[in-house]
């Protein structure tokens, strides 16, 4: 949700003013879906420096034409705040609106600007990069069920608030709500989620917060259950994936990580997601069944990818009698462009102790064996961009103090080079080479 400070000289031209933007988001021609939902308050001059700073300012032309000079002293208020300065017809020259810009002025609009005009401009103005201080938006997705999304976004939502992030797991699995159920995140669907989608309740930082549930206490890992599973989550017309926006907005300026599980998102609103993630893993294995599901779907997904987007491929529990890893890499190289993705250099193992972590009160980052313990290390690591991360995973149930005496250590975590990251078609090519030395 975007916040708008509207200013201006009196309170009746506030007003009028904000029934002007209302009419403008309620006119039929625009795109409801991809509308920004919009927070408007109308402040006097005075009343600024008792207000936090807005996603943008909207001056209006009675308070400019009185002093212009106030376009400045709003600036060293909010420097990185973008300004917005309506004009009247009285004041509407070349001049007038180079000494605005001059002054810190970002952009002016008409009173009578049409309405697809004017969110062009919000959107544009409130769309800059984000400071770096803020969280990572990073979507778990894989081509089809089985593959082990929910478990990586449990263990990595562990090993990252363990390394002392705050964490926010998002369970998209509508139908069976599986993060949650296997965290025994309570309740299973999410009431007041679903009276954010169907506009029973603002988008905001409170309402948002009593979505989350905390998955062990006086820890900073919280899980957001999904809510119904409604018909509107897969219609274009509808306001759910605004709805989606706004609420990822809020978490991102939250959390220091929010992962989302895709689960059983499809159409609009996985696009949705798709935007706005800063990093994409999607999980394979070696099953050759799933290669050409996999093929199919990031050919899809790839286009909807924001350009400082980052899709990454991460091997899950790779099967014995599966493709080996050169064949894998080799065959989804050929089918895709190189350039556009990368994998991920940890391969977590298979490992029977970490597959019993649903309803056990862990993760599979804790519950597994110490190669799948360093792989998802390692992944978090990748993910927080600070090298390697202090990870120390606590006991959190009795079953894993008993049975850690008696788990066999399993097999090590495989790593590919001396890089954190190999693009694919490296990777190609080196074990193409080996291969025919060891053939010569």
């Amino acid at each position: 949700m975007l916040k708008l400070l509207v200013v201006d000289y009196t309170a009746d031209s506030r007003n009028k003013i904000v029934n002007r933007i209302t009419q403008l988001q309620e006119d039929p021609s625009l795109d409801k879906v991809f509308l920004p939902s919009l927070s408007i308050k109308p402040v006097s001059v005075q009343e600024l420096k008792f207000n936090s700073p807005p996603d943008i300012f909207l001056v209006g032309s009675e308070l400019v034409e009185n002093d212009i000079s106030v376009i400045s002293k709003i600036k060293k208020l909010f420097p990185d705040v973008p300004l917005l300065v309506e004009l009247g017809r009285r004041r509407n020259d070349l001049a007038f609106i180079e000494d605005l810009v001059r002054l810190g002025a970002d952009d002016t609009v008409s009173e009578d600007i049409e309405p697809l005009d004017f969110f062009k401009k919000l959107i544009v103005l409130c769309r800059r990069p984000r400071e770096s201080s803020q969280g990572q938006l990073i979507l778990v997705d894989s081509a089809k069920g089985g593959l082990g999304t929910t478990s990586i976004v449990a263990a990595l939502g562990e090993a990252l608030c363990s390394a002392g992030r705050k964490v926010a797991l998002l369970d998209f699995d509508l139908s069976t709500q599986d993060l949650s159920r296997f965290l025994q995140t309570k309740p299973f669907v999410n009431e007041n989620l679903q009276l954010l989608f169907d506009g029973a309740r603002p988008v905001n930082e409170e309402f948002v917060q009593q979505c989350l549930v905390a998955v062990w206490e006086g820890e900073e890992l919280y899980c957001m259950p999904p809510p119904h599973d409604r018909e509107e989550f897969y219609d274009y017309s509808s306001m759910y994936p605004r709805t989606l926006l706004s609420i990822l907005e809020i978490l991102d300026e939250t959390f220091d990580f929010v992962l989302v599980d895709s689960g059983s998102l499809i159409g609009v609103m996985l696009k949705t997601v798709y935007r706005v993630a800063d990093k994409v893993i999607f999980v394979v294995n070696n099953d050759p069944a799933s290669m050409y599901a996999t093929v199919s779907k990031v050919n899809s997904v790839k286009g909807f990818l924001s350009p400082r987007a980052e899709l990454m491929f991460l091997e899950n529990r790779p099967l014995k009698g599966g493709l080996e890893r050169g064949i894998l890499t080799k065959e989804l190289t050929a089918a895709l462009a190189p350039e556009e993705f990368e994998w991920i250099r940890f391969q977590i193992p298979a490992c029977r102790s970490a597959f019993k972590w649903p309803g056990s009160g862990d993760t599979m980052a804790s519950r597994g064996s110490s190669g799948v313990k360093k792989s998802i290390k390692g992944v978090a690591a990748l993910l927080s961009g600070e090298g390697e991360v202090d990870v120390t995973y606590e006991q959190k149930g009795f079953w894993r103090n008993f049975r850690k005496l008696s788990v066999k250590k399993e097999e090590e975590p495989i790593e590919i080079g001396d890089k954190e990251k190999v693009p694919l078609i490296e990777f190609a090519r080196e074990q193409d080479s080996s291969i025919g030395r060891r053939m010569d």
